[in-house]
């Protein structure tokens, strides 16, 4: 694929199905799953992003996610908790029929010795434009197109306020609003485009490894 990629093609969506992911087990504090939206628009494929209500006692208070949370014991699953927090959170029913694949786990950095969050993620495609109903717990969504994430103009390192650490790979979205996706959203967005073999070449060499020796630690 090339830099003026836009749309998921067939080649691209069978990657995604035929891809075998990387299921992990180790202890974490919070185990949750998330949707991975998509639909065509306007200016190709777009990507479904929440901003996180503000909330002080919340550690990823306003900050660029995907729809999905806790998994719950009632839930049947990690996916089946993902589609019951997606349709909670920005009222969209997603359904087995739109599914088209499994990412692989990541974790959240460590606490204590103990990964703080264990996230599955679950990639699903629209065929039409619903309306998306956001509730409490979601301050604005925003339908990224994908041709975005590898322009250069929006990338940028991110020095998160309430954590220390190095400045970390960035896309800008609204600055006024304080949207920015990195952490752990981005890497699942990197991973979702290392699959579809349409990498993103806006983050330098030195910073992508950095991101691929916490995959191998992970292992």
């Amino acid at each position: 694929m090339t830099k003026s990629f836009n749309s998921l093609s067939a080649a691209a969506v069978q990657a995604l199905a035929q891809h075998e992911p990387r299921i992990k087990s180790e202890p974490s504090r919070i185990k949750a799953a998330v949707c991975m939206v998509l639909r065509e628009g306007t200016n190709g494929t777009e990507i479904l992003l929440m901003q996180r209500a503000h909330h002080a006692d919340d550690p990823w208070s306003g900050q660029m996610a995907f729809p999905g949370g806790k998994i719950e014991e009632s839930d049947a699953g990690p996916k089946e908790a993902a589609m019951r927090e997606t349709l909670e959170e920005v009222g969209i029913e997603l359904s087995d029929s739109q599914f088209v694949g499994r990412l692989n786990d990541l974790y959240g950095f460590k606490l204590e010795d103990v990964y703080v969050a264990h996230i599955a993620s679950f990639v699903f495609w629209l065929d039409e434009h619903v309306p998306v109903i956001a509730n409490y717990e979601v301050a604005d969504t925003v339908w990224l197109p994908l041709s975005w994430l590898n322009d250069a103009d929006n990338y940028m390192l991110y020095e998160p306020e309430r954590v220390e650490i190095p400045p970390m790979p960035a896309v800008r979205i609204n600055m006024e609003l304080h949207q920015v996706l990195w952490g752990l959203t981005l890497r699942i967005v990197v991973h979702f485009l290392d699959i579809i073999e349409h990498p993103m070449s806006v983050i330098e060499p030195s910073i992508r490894q950095r991101i691929q020796r916490l995959e191998e630690n992970e292992k």
